[in-house]
């Protein structure tokens, strides 16, 4: 009978010719060998050990040599493959073809499978395996991999993050596009004269040298331009828009247009407030409508007293209207020259007047003409000047032909040159908080948008 160690044919009747496994402590290991040979000797049967579990590839005749003992592994033997011809083809079985037809139809090779874990199905192949056969393997460089895969988490969660980071920034942009993108802006109504008149009150000329006088004096929101700026504030004031309207059609919020009126409001009045000036007799008369004749050569300017109602919060947190009274004076061209501060409707006219310091500007014989009784009579009996108030209906009774149309005219003329501020929608309205303290940079902003404007009055003898 011959057996090899580690492996034994698989018909073996006694379970102990079978494969022994041995200990994996090397001198353990070492005495379950010489064991296994010994009793293999004490048997009286003929035993043969393979060569190839000795290092030097036969058994040595001394027996307390390192090398006695045969190993549990075989050594490695270079097997020398048989060179073919270029023309041989190799024979296929008929198992090898029902193999591939059953890889090529998708079922399993059952068979094969088996025979995989089955360690006793490999008896019948041509070429015999023994158990505890070594098998060369190159472990890898853990500690590396383990940087390795520590520093490929780190680049994975920054990228994440950068990821997450760009896409919160996209949906932001996106969203503040939407929101910001102007739904109405000065591009709108840029090269349209009669439209941009109609939304602000004044042409494209005024408006690019209200631009140039006080783009650079204030601050501008960063999602609009000063020219949607002003193109704001201006249909504020001409149409009397809320701050909900405004902030809808430019695409920002309420009050951000609340803030941009607060800070434009005061800024424009300060740097145009010269423009409202008192002229001098002869800019009055040069200037002067051909129909103011006769006893209204002389006339100086149109005097008013205009009330304007204002809602505030009380301490009760309630709104309470009220009403703000102004005396301005008006050129008989039509431009404002005049405008005092804002007093309480309570106040008497002859207070307003006098505080106001309007008398002080009036040379001697001068006319003033109101479209009502103004308490100025005794002011200006001091100068040896006159308070003129033409009256239509006695004009129409009493004078006839060029005087009767003539006073007329005259009449026609004040009415309009006194309503100059009811051009502007806002003023018309009840004026809310935060504009009811704004009020006086109000009228002086409209007062300016009027005189920049072409003359109300009509030249020569044409009809107002």
């Amino acid at each position: 009978m011959r057996e090899f160690l580690g492996a034994c044919p698989r018909s073996a009747a006694n379970m102990s010719d079978r494969l022994r496994v041995p200990p994996n402590h090397p001198n353990s290991a070492r005495d379950s060998s010489f064991s296994i040979v010994h009793s293999l000797h004490h048997r009286g049967e003929g035993v043969l050990v393979c060569s190839d579990h000795f290092i030097s590839g036969k058994m040595p005749l001394d027996r307390d040599s390192s090398e006695f003992v045969p190993s549990i592994s075989p050594r490695k033997r270079r097997i020398k493959k048989p060179q073919r011809n270029a023309d041989f083809v190799p024979s296929v079985s008929r198992r090898d073809k029902k193999n591939k037809q059953c890889k090529t139809n998708g079922a399993p090779n059952k068979r094969k499978k088996l025979a995989s874990h089955n360690p006793e199905a490999t008896n019948n192949s041509s070429t015999t395996l023994l158990a505890g056969e070594d098998i060369e393997f190159e472990w890898p460089d853990l500690v590396d991999l383990s940087i390795q895969h520590r520093q490929l988490q780190d680049a994975y969660t920054e990228l994440q993050a950068e990821v997450d980071a760009l896409s919160a920034r996209n949906a932001r942009l996106k969203e503040d596009f939407h929101r910001v993108l102007p739904r109405f802006s000065y591009a709108s109504v840029k090269g349209d004269d009669e439209q941009l008149l109609f939304l602000t009150g004044v042409r494209t000329p005024v408006f690019d040298w209200l631009v140039a006088q006080v783009a650079d004096k204030i601050e501008v929101l960063p999602e609009l331009t000063s020219r949607n700026h002003l193109t704001m504030v201006l249909m504020k004031l001409k149409l009397g828009l809320c701050d909900v309207d405004l902030a809808y059609r430019f695409g920002i919020r309420e009050s951000s247009v609340t803030r941009m009126c607060q800070t434009w409001l005061p800024a424009l009045a300060a740097t145009l407030k010269p423009i409202v000036a008192w002229p001098s007799t002869q800019t009055v008369s040069t200037s002067r409508p051909g129909f103011f004749t006769g006893k209204f050569r002389r006339c100086r300017c149109i005097v008013d007293c205009p009330e304007f109602v204002v809602a505030r919060i009380g301490e009760d947190k309630d709104k309470h209207e009220s009403t703000v009274k102004y005396f301005a004076s008006v050129t008989p061209a039509g431009a404002v020259s005049f405008l005092s501060s804002g007093y309480s409707s309570l106040t008497p006219e002859r207070r307003i007047i006098k505080e106001s310091g309007f008398v002080r500007l009036l040379d001697p014989q001068d006319d003033i003409m109101a479209n009502r009784q103004i308490p100025i009579r005794d002011e200006l009996a001091s100068l040896q000047a006159a308070l003129h108030i033409p009256d239509p209906n006695n004009g129409k009774q009493t004078q006839k032909g060029a005087s009767g149309k003539r006073l007329c005219q005259v009449w026609t003329h004040v009415k309009k040159v006194i309503g100059w501020w009811k051009e502007f929608n806002m003023l018309q309205k009840v004026i809310q908080e935060p504009y009811a303290d704004l009020l006086d940079e109000v009228l002086i902003v409209c007062a300016v948008l009027t005189n920049v404007n072409v003359s109300l009055a009509p030249k020569g003898g044409d009809q107002p």
